[in-house]
């Protein structure tokens, strides 16, 4: 495994725009947060989580969402507004802040993907106050997952991507990645982008099964994108990845991906 090779692909691009042609192209995503709110305020939960994205759906029951809009008080809204708008190719996201009929406020943020044209809601997530405990199971959250799922993540991703490669077909690792990846990206594109590597020498799938180690802190950006990146302990060359990963549903889906192998030393 002594050639250099780099594999890049979904990486995720927000593209500025002037304030009134933001509110413009993001109106859709604020109409379809005042639909799901609306029919949350009517006790109409079905028809809130038909709002939701096919992901969001497979990993949070129509009772797992009405207990999460209970507990966080989203059944008593009185208003709310986004300061914060982006839309990113078939995502989208919407930032600001919730009131109570209570008389809280507290921040929300909603990412939007679009399904057959339509936008669904892809994950939510309210920024709670004081110390708290993490919890991998929430509907949504906001904060990086713990450190062992966090190899776990990247490990998976290099058994499915080595799979293929031994395959020389990339379904595998398309049936791995992100919906919002798979909207963008057929599984002949994917083995378009990595047919040159088809060939390589050694087998990613063990390495897969060895623990990376991280080379920077692992950061989560304004759009809930989570970059991982680091290194493989092989020999006699390091196997270096980046790993983009965003939250669908209750689960973390692969966004992006790259590897290239260096001299060690």
């Amino acid at each position: 495994m002594n050639r250099f090779l780099k594999i890049i692909a979904g990486f995720f691009i927000v593209v500025g725009l002037g304030v009134g042609a933001v509110f413009y192209f993001t109106s859709a995503l604020s109409d379809e947060a005042d639909e799901f709110f609306a029919a949350v305020q009517k006790e109409e939960y079905q028809t809130a989580y038909g709002r939701l994205s096919s992901e969001f759906q497979k990993a949070t029951s129509v009772d797992e969402l009405t207990g999460f809009l209970k507990q966080t008080g989203l059944t008593e809204i009185s208003d709310h507004s986004w300061g914060k708008r982006n839309i990113s190719m078939d995502q989208g996201t919407l930032s600001g802040t919730v009131s109570t009929k209570a008389g809280s406020t507290f921040p929300f943020e909603m990412t939007f993907v679009k399904e057959g044209g339509a936008w669904k809601i892809l994950n939510m997530h309210k920024t709670s106050a004081g110390a708290s405990e993490s919890n991998e199971n929430s509907v949504a959250k906001g904060t990086l997952p713990p450190e062992a799922q966090q190899i776990a993540l990247v490990q998976k991703a290099l058994f499915a991507f080595g799979e293929s490669i031994k395959e020389k077909d990339m379904s595998k690792f398309h049936n791995h990645i992100s919906q919002l990846w798979r909207n963008q990206y057929t599984v002949e594109k994917l083995d378009e982008a990595y047919k040159s590597i088809y060939a390589i020498e050694g087998d990613l799938t063990q390495i897969s099964k060895l623990s990376p180690i991280f080379d920077q802190s692992v950061t989560l950006d304004q759009n809930g994108v989570m970059n991982i990146a680091g290194h493989f302990p092989t020999e006699p060359h390091l196997l270096n990845f980046e790993q983009k990963f965003i939250r669908e549903g209750t689960d973390w889906k692969l966004l992006g991906f790259s590897i290239n192998f260096t001299q060690k030393g």
